[in-house]
Order: C-alpha cells, then structure tokens, then sequence
C-alpha cells in the first residue's frame, strides 16, 4: 500500500492541504517555517498511537484539526480536539474496523524509519535496529554474552597460569640437579647420631668419675690405716665403674662424623625433594589451567562461528550487509566507514525492508541530500516500488509541492490536488 491522497487540516503550522502524490517520490519543499515538517508529521500522526503525538497538534489559535491518508485498501482518519484524538479506519467497502490503532500497528511498526536518522545513529543503536529487523536463528545476544563470561574467566584462568608458571621457575632455579623424587629417610641417621652422642656422654661421665675415684684413692691412701674400710668401698665402687665401662662400645670418630655430614647433606636433599614435589604439583595444575583455557577458546570460537553462520544465513535488506560485535558491517568495513552513498543506499534498503506492506518511507532533512543523493533515492523507489517522502528547504526540483504559509502554494495547486 501506498499513500493515493493526504488532506490535513490545522495541524501544526498546516492551515489545510491536500496532496495526491503523482509518482514514487513526493518531495515536500519550502522555506523554513512554512509547514513542510507538517506535512511528514501528520503522516506519522495519523498512522501511529496516540503515545507519538506531540502534545499541541493543532496549529495555534483552532479548536481541532484532522488528518486524512487514503491507503487505497483502507482510509485513515485521525480527528483532533483540544483534549484529545479520535482515530477510524475504514475498508475499501466502507466497513469500520473496531480496533483501528491495532491494524496500523502490523503494517506500521517502522513508519518512524528515517534513511538519514538510521546514518547517523551510534554504531550500538544500527546494531540494534537492524538485529529488530532480521530474522537470524540464533540468540546472538546470548551468545555475546556467553562469550563475554567465558572471555573474562579465561582471562582470569590465564593470569593464573602466568602467576603459576613464574612460581615453578622460581622453584626450578633452587632445585640442585639430580634432585630425588622421594626424601631421604633422616630419622635413622638421627637416631644413630642421638644414641651415639648419648654413650658419649655417658663414657665421659664414667671418665669424670673414675678420675675422681682415683683421685679419692690418693686423698685416702695416706690415711689407709684409720681408712682401709672406706677405701675398699672406693675400690670396689670403682671396680663396678669400670665393668660398666668395658661394656660400652665406642664407634670411630671419623664413622660419627660421616653421619653427621649425611644427616646434614639428606635434609638439603630433602628440602630439594619438597621443593620438587610442589613444582611438580603445581605444574600438573598448570597444565589442568591450560586445558581450561583452551576450552574456553574453542567454545568461544565455536559459538562466533555459530553467530557468524546464523548471520550469514539471515536474509539482509541488502546484499553484503551484516552484523558483528553489536555493529553493522557492509562490504567488510563497519557502517560509519562506508561511503555516504552507500550509507544512504544501505539504510534506504533497510528502511524499504521494515515497511513491507505499507510501502512509505519519511526522510526529514532532505536538504542535506545532494543531486546524486537524490538521483538514486528516486531510483531506488521506483525498482522497489516504494513510496518517499522527502522535506527538502527551497528545492528546484520542478515536481516539488511547495508549502507556503501552511498550504499548497497557489500555482502547485492543480499539480497536487
């Protein structure tokens, strides 16, 4: 469907007009002021909820106002009052629809689609008009998000693993070559060494006293008269002594301190074996980390690829548009990088896709359009058989419907009506 006839009355700057657009491009021209936003305007209003309406639709100084868009298959007709709107929808046979806003709804979700405002929208915001338009079999929103999550968690895995790897070199460097992998059993060795340094003392004890039982039998040799008894309890004290001495087994010297040297060397091995076991311990949960994070890569992987062919799968308004990384590409290179034809051509494209039924596409601030600009707007209409809407200031296009003072300019009078 197309627009066959617009009349609007009292609305906005609008004192009355009636335009039955002749060809696929109704360009809307003249001063600053004079109405043309109206125009576009009360197209919008009559088809859209009442939510979209500004809050003064009536030109100032009137009581109501109307808007009327002959679609061919239906009439629209939105009344205006001072505290309200009234809108019908009427078929081709004269029948009324009782839920009128409802049937423009499905036919005009995108009427607010603008080719220039889609240009210079932020990268984000294309992303996210453009992903409302396509059907893609995939929750790539989703996707993004999964991805997102195991991204940061192999980040975090993968600075575990730098922090790890540096601790086992850190460890390596103190482990002397030929390290075993079990300690050495260092509790024999000192028990050995205890029992020995035990009888040691022990051998000098009894040395200790035999040296003064001696001595005792010199002290009392002199006196062995009025003392025999006593020093026959030295003798025989020293007698027993002795027998307990003659029982005690000395091991060399050299043999006590060859022990003591491998007690000394086993707990430097064993500490090296410690340090061996933590660096093998911690290697083997190294390489646990990087079997993680490969297995985050490739789900990673996996599921691009997964969006990219759901993407690559989904019908675009236009051939070699695409979206990646909540950003629109064409031909390879992100949107805002294209050339402003091929922005204009792109979201003309994608405009004409989000209005299949009701084929009308508004584009504001048509000035900024160049000769070229327009040249191909007015192809595209007419290959795709679509109706445009364009508000240009003071065109010299000579099938331009000039507004002035809020109508028709007298000598586009006849062309329009």
């Amino acid at each position: 469907m197309k627009i066959l006839n617009l009349k609007a009355e009292n609305i906005k700057k609008l004192v009355a007009v009636d335009i039955t657009p002749n060809g696929d491009t109704v360009v809307i021209s003249g001063k600053n002021g004079a109405g043309k936003s109206s125009v576009l305007d009360s197209i919008y209003w009559a088809l859209a909820g009442s939510k979209h309406i500004d809050a003064m639709p009536i030109r100032q100084g009137e009581e109501k106002g109307s808007i009327r868009l002959d679609l061919g298959k239906y009439v629209v007709e939105r009344r205006f009052t001072e505290k309200s709107s009234y809108l019908t929808v009427t078929a081709k046979d004269g029948a009324r629809y009782p839920s009128p806003q409802d049937l423009l709804n499905e036919m005009t979700a995108s009427i607010t689609f603008d080719p220039l405002e889609f240009s210079r929208l932020k990268p984000q915001e294309q992303y996210d008009a453009l992903r409302g338009l396509v059907k893609i079999d995939a929750d790539i929103e989703a996707l993004d998000a999964q991805n997102e999550k195991d991204f940061d968690n192999r980040t975090d895995v993968n600075r575990q693993i730098k922090a790890l790897d540096a601790q086992i070199e850190g460890i390596k460097a103190k482990i002397p070559d030929g390290t075993p992998d079990e300690p050495i059993d260092v509790m024999d060795l000192s028990n050995k060494i205890n029992g020995e340094k035990d009888k040691i003392r022990t051998h000098g004890n009894y040395c200790e006293r035999i040296a003064n039982a001696d001595k005792a039998i010199a002290d009392t040799e002199s006196e062995i008269e009025a003392l025999s008894k006593k020093l026959d309890g030295y003798r025989k004290a020293r007698l027993d002594i002795a027998s307990a001495k003659s029982e005690i087994t000395l091991v060399d010297a050299a043999v006590v301190q060859d022990w003591q040297d491998r007690l000394e060397k086993s707990q430097e091995t064993n500490q090296a074996v410690s340090l061996k076991a933590d660096m093998l311990e911690k290697r083997s949960t190294l390489d646990d980390l990087i079997k993680k994070s490969e297995g985050l890569t490739k789900a990673i992987k996996d599921r691009e690829l997964e969006k990219a062919q759901a993407i690559a799968d989904a019908e675009m308004p236009i051939p070699g548009l695409t979206l990646a990384n909540g950003v629109v590409f064409y031909e390879g290179v992100p949107f805002s990088q294209a050339s402003s034809a091929q922005q204009l051509r792109v979201s003309t494209a994608i405009a004409m896709a989000m209005n299949p039924e009701l084929r009308v596409i508004r584009i504001k601030d048509g000035s900024l359009l160049d000769r070229e600009g327009m040249d191909m707007i007015k192809s595209m209409a007419k290959d795709k058989d679509f109706q445009i809407w364009i508000e240009r200031v003071a065109d010299d296009d000579p099938v331009a419907i000039v507004i002035e003072d809020g109508q028709v300019k007298q000598s586009e009078m006849s062309e329009a009506a």
